[in-house]
């Protein structure tokens, strides 16, 4: 049975979270790739004893810290982080989901904290002019980087402690996540299936 389409507001932000993931994604790509290939332009540089780009490396250090930071921050809004949720599907459904809310609004509310920290030390870097250490750029842009990471990371984990609340109100079940990605590849290749007999199908017709 599909879930309803949603209107108003509660669609709005879900096509907004929906654009802004598919941003990261693709800064999530273009990044690794653009450091990697200059990594390794590097790395050839040094194999013929030629001075390389001093400041790639510093640099690729700080795109390290901030993709995995959004790479964590998406994890979040699909569940993929690691979790313990074996006892939690042992336990009445209302009261796992309840619990499991905690986890989340606990993790919420330490992201959020952390992120408004780091916004206020992006702000101390802008009024002090901080530069990174191998060439005149300012540091804050990256910190920019790292806060909006860390905060959205946060905002993920509470939209995951509202989900968790409203499943314990409706009294939903409570699937782990093995079993939740067994029945996504399923799904999965149930789809390619019927796209594979589709296929014969319509070269059979003609």
């Amino acid at each position: 049975m599909s879930n309803p389409k949603r209107t108003g507001p509660i669609a709005v932000l879900e096509s907004l979270a929906a654009m802004a993931e598919n941003v990261e994604k693709h800064f999530i790509t273009a990044m690794t790739l653009v450091f990697g290939l200059i990594l390794l332009y590097n790395l050839v540089l040094r194999a013929l004893n030629i001075q390389g780009l001093t400041w790639i490396e510093e640099f690729s250090r700080y795109m390290l810290v901030v993709t995995t930071l959004l790479g964590c921050s998406i994890a979040v809004k699909h569940k993929g982080h690691m979790v313990m949720d074996t006892a939690i599907a042992f336990l009445p459904v209302r009261s796992g989901h309840i619990i499991q809310g905690l986890g989340y609004l606990l993790c919420g509310a330490m992201y959020v904290y952390l992120g408004v920290y780091a916004w206020r030390w992006t702000g101390r870097l802008i009024r002090m002019n901080k530069s990174v250490e191998s060439i005149d750029f300012p540091l804050w842009p990256i910190w920019v980087l790292a806060t909006y990471a860390i905060l959205t990371m946060g905002l993920r984990y509470l939209a995951q402690t509202v989900k968790s609340f409203g499943n314990a109100a409706r009294g939903e079940a409570i699937v782990s996540e093995q079993d939740a990605e067994i029945a996504r590849a399923l799904a999965e290749e149930k789809e390619r299936k019927k796209a594979r007999r589709g296929g014969m199908a319509g070269k059979a017709g003609d």
